[in-house]
This record gives structure tokens, sequence and C-alpha cells, in this order.
């Protein structure tokens, strides 16, 4: 299995063509008993809505089924939203997919020979509506025993695929999460010890007021075996913060929209070249008890000391402010 992999990326639109799949567990199959299929997780990166992402003719990741037993065996290979599929958890910060239909699999029954394997690519083609960028989606690819449509499917197992669209940080509106954020990532620039700062959007789609605090990911998941799940390719993961945001907590009525700032330091010992990423989580509680959970991710591109970006505002791509919703 490869890794489709990009450099460093511009603001804005600029970021559109590019995907990244970034393989978490590609060498830890899903197993129960006879059933068994890898990788059991993986992520794919800037899916620009209205473009099919073939992964197998990017050079990207393949499903592999596997079948252990001494007989020719049939498995069905469907894409489902999680809880349809069978799981209850996923990573922390993905909303389940609205539909798994913009997801398929090349083949949805495949034939595996005994003691041999069978690989099956995915293509996704999200719909190209404004409310479906900056978005984090969970997939769930389901392998069964059994030809799919057949009466004999028995065990199954579940593999996890985080979808995350194309960030856009100039939407005239953004209605499909609960919580939306524009862009969905930041991107600032500098020289070890310069100051830099960048903006992001949250708007309140809740039916209602909602409180909004910020976390980072050790208070969102006590497990630090499970980081790297979250973190992507081609950065080096920040979980002590250099970029924090203005306020740690806010309220947010219904349809209104509070332009956040993230502002911070690089520190000294940087190294020139590199680049880092932190998370910042957004938590929302509504006034009838529903939470939601998303986050943005904060790249910093650290420069050599004779570039010509000196000042904050010459590292950011400002975001404009968008009109509450009426």
């Amino acid at each position: 299995m490869s890794i489709i992999s990009h450099p460093p990326r511009p603001p804005g639109l600029a970021r559109f063509p590019f995907i990244l799949a970034l393989l978490c567990l590609a060498f830890v199959p899903v197993t129960i008993q006879a059933i068994e299929m890898g990788p059991g997780m993986f992520m794919v990166q800037d899916v620009p809505p209205g473009r099919e992402v073939n992964l197998r003719k990017l050079g990207g990741v393949l499903f592999t089924v596997y079948n252990r037993s001494d007989q020719v065996m049939d498995y069905s290979l469907n894409c489902k939203r999680p809880t349809q599929g069978g799981l209850t958890t996923w990573e922390k910060g993905y909303e389940e997919i609205p539909n798994a239909a913009w997801c398929y699999l090349e083949e949805n029954t495949v034939t595996v020979p005994a003691k041999g394997e069978k690989q099956v690519g995915l293509i996704i083609n999200i719909p190209d509506e404004p409310e479906n960028y900056n978005r984090k989606f969970m997939l769930g690819v389901i392998l069964s025993s059994g030809k799919a449509g057949g009466t004999s499917i028995g065990l199954a197992v579940a593999c996890r695929v985080q979808i995350e669209t194309a960030a856009n940080d100039h939407l005239d509106s953004s209605t499909g999460a609960p919580i939306a954020v524009v862009p969905s990532v930041i991107t600032v620039r500098g020289k070890p010890g310069a100051a830099v700062s960048g903006p992001v959007l949250i708007r309140n789609n809740f039916k209602g007021h909602a409180d909004i605090s910020m976390e980072r990911l050790p208070q969102v998941q006590a497990d630090p075996i499970k980081h790297p799940r979250y973190f992507s390719n081609g950065f080096i993961p920040q979980n002590e913060p250099w970029i924090i945001p203005q306020t740690a907590s806010f309220p947010l009525e219904m349809g209104a929209g509070n332009l956040l700032m993230f502002t911070g330091t690089i520190p000294v010992t940087a190294e020139v070249g590199k680049n880092y990423e932190e998370l910042a989580f957004i938590r929302a509680k509504a006034a009838d008890g529903k939470e939601i959970l998303t986050f943005v991710r904060l790249h910093c591109q650290v420069e050599a000391p004779d570039s010509a970006t000196t000042s904050p505002a010459a590292a950011v791509t400002p975001v404009p402010e968008i009109p509450a919703k009426p």
C-alpha cells in the first residue's frame, strides 16, 4: 500500500486538487475468526466535492480481503454509515457521513482463493455543495461472509475511513454541520521566534443557543497511543500548543458566527523547513443537552531567517466574516 503525499499546502482553494491518504493502522487488519480485512483504518484528506476520487488510480489505499481457510470463500463488501454498519464509536471530531452512497467499492462481492487475498479499491464522490466543504466524515466499510444479497451472511467486520473534504476559506454560508468551521485548516508561516496568527469562523447551526469551548487532543483523547490517528502526513505533531485561541469559551446564539483568532509565537527551537500541526477541538453544547465535537487543523510552516515573511498579517489568509443566518 502506498501513501499519496503533496508539498506544503498553500492557503485557500489552491489546496483544492490535492488528495492525501494517511495510513493510521495500515498493517493492522480487522479480524473476526475467518473474516479478515485491512487496513483497519485510514484517512483521506482534501477530498474535493464534485470530483471523483479513485484511490486505486491515485496510487492510494486498497482494501485487502484475506482468506486464511483451505477453501474458496465469497465475501460481501459494502460502504455504510458507521451506525448502520455496527460501529458505535469512532475517532472524536468526525461526524457520521450523511450518505454512504457517496462512496462505493470497485466490487461488492469478492471471491478469494484458499489461502489467498483480494484487493478492492474505494471511490469517493461527494456532491459539490457549499455544506460539503470543511467537513470531517466517518465512513464504515463492512466485510461480511457470503455473497452480496445472499442469505448466508453471518460474521462481519468494519473498517473506518476518515474523510476530510477540501477546505474552502470563502464560502458565503456553511449550513451542513451543526457547528460549521470555516476554514477547516489554518496555515501560518514565519521564522523561529516570529509572532503568527490566523482566524477561523465558527457558526452555530443548532436550533438554539450553544456554549462553545476549546480543547486540545490530550483533553479529548486521553490515550496517547491513539493520537497518531488524527495527524496529517508530512507534519510534525504538536500536542503542546504554539497557537492558542483568543478565548477558551464563549456563547453562540442560533445562526450566529464568531470569528475566532488564534495567535502565538513560533518557538526559536523550531526546525527551519519543517511543517508542524496542532489540533484545536471545538466542543459545542446545546441547550437541549446535545453535544457536538469537531476540530480545526493548525499548520505552521517554519521559514528560514532570511525569509521575506516577517509580520503576522503576511503569514495568514484572512477569513471574511459570514453574516448570521436569520
